[in-house]
């Protein structure tokens, strides 16, 4: 009796093991496709270089994916900040949702702040717009 006891908790164990670790591997599944679409997304329309060379300046360039679950969407935050030789720049932000190819903000330092159809005034206003988006 108590040996099938222990079996049938071992048991029990396994099956909610396998139970939760599936919703784990499709989670994973679907950050490494947002990843990889983050990449190639970066690569056609950035050029996917760090460093680029433009005028009398350089343009560092970096961009994070995040996949959001509770939307189910696939987010790309570029950022850029132009340096230029005589000390002048400026910075931006940029936030897309790559499944519909669709641009939810952008913030540069010189004049724009929005996100979808609100503006913003500030770039930590702007990131506090976009939040909900870059969060699990």
């Amino acid at each position: 009796m108590i040996g099938r006891a222990v079996r049938l908790t071992v048991a029990a164990l396994c099956l909610f093991g396998v139970g939760h670790a599936e919703p784990d591997k499709v989670l994973y599944e679907l950050q490494e496709r947002c990843a990889k679409q983050a990449a190639d997304f970066f690569e056609t329309k950035f050029g996917g270089k760090h460093h680029v060379a433009q005028g009398e300046g350089t343009m560092l360039q970096d961009y994070e994916n995040h996949y959001n679950p509770r939307l189910n969407k696939c987010f790309f935050l570029y950022a850029g900040d132009y340096l230029s030789s005589n000390k002048t720049g400026f910075s931006t932000l940029q936030l897309y949702e790559l499944n519909e190819h669709k641009q939810y903000g952008t913030f540069t330092s010189r004049s724009d702040c929005s996100v979808l159809d609100r503006a913003c005034r500030s770039q930590q206003e702007w990131r506090e717009l976009t939040k909900p988006f870059l969060e699990d």
